[in-house]
């Protein structure tokens, strides 16, 4: 059984604090968004535990089922369907937001498109996800069937 950790750091956000060291300002920043943890393991062995809270210094961290780390949603039994999940609302979304324009664009802009909103964001990180079970690769690849059909025009 493993604990693991993660917490977000960040400059581009809004919601980080400076940190200073004697006085003097730094370039590293802290993120004011809560730290997340989670068990890593078998599912019969996370539900024999029943810590739902783990206290850290003066505040209290709540124990997550999954987590989101580099843009990567890690789920406890290290499935990867929670990151499925995610990429194919994320994709599906960006079909429907192009789906107005397909028609006035040209076929090279469609195709940067695709390439910008749809493609790369599936490739990204993707070695993650081998050996991830059927079902789960199915909605992988209806993305990029849809991702096809979007730039041919096919219903």
């Amino acid at each position: 059984m493993v604990c693991s950790c993660t917490s977000t750091r960040t400059t581009a956000w809004p919601d980080v604090l400076p940190t200073s060291v004697h006085g003097r300002a730094q370039a590293s920043y802290i993120s004011t968004r809560p730290t997340q943890v989670m068990w890593l393991g078998h599912k019969n062995r996370i539900d024999k535990i029943h810590i739902r809270n783990v206290p850290v210094l003066s505040s209290t961290v709540s124990i997550v089922n999954s987590v989101r780390d580099l843009g990567v949603v890690i789920d406890s039994r290290l499935t990867m369907s929670d990151q499925v999940t995610a990429l194919c609302r994320a994709s599906y979304y960006q079909f429907c937001q192009l789906h107005p324009l397909a028609r006035s664009l040209p076929a090279d802009s469609a195709k940067a498109l695709v390439q910008a909103f749809i493609s790369s964001p599936l490739d990204y990180c993707n070695a993650l996800l081998y050996g991830i079970i059927d079902s789960l690769f199915r909605h992988l690849q209806s993305i990029q069937n849809a991702a096809a059909r979007f730039l041919t025009g096919a219903s």
